[in-house]
């Protein structure tokens, strides 16, 4: 996510510092998030996505589909094992 925010960043010709105005946190905020080295609240997180244009909504859902496919072939496989 960190290396996603700052290659969209970037395409839109922002700098850390118009991004930190912008979500009202400090330049080194971002700075050090984007290096993997700070942590931000959720909701500076999504203010962030939101200046950037970033919708995480599609990768939430593909996430909770592939979880949903290995839990149930977890239990599928825990059915055939129970049935032989």
């Amino acid at each position: 996510m960190r290396a996603r925010i700052r290659a969209k960043r970037l395409k839109l010709k922002m700098s850390q510092s118009e991004l930190a105005r912008r979500i009202g946190i400090s330049r080194v905020s971002v700075c050090e998030y984007e290096a993997g080295r700070g942590r931000l609240s959720d909701r500076t997180l999504e203010r962030m996505l939101d200046v950037l244009e970033i919708d995480c909504k599609k990768r939430a859902r593909r996430q909770l589909d592939a979880a949903a496919s290995v839990i149930a072939g977890v239990l599928d496989s825990e059915r055939a094992r129970r049935r032989a």
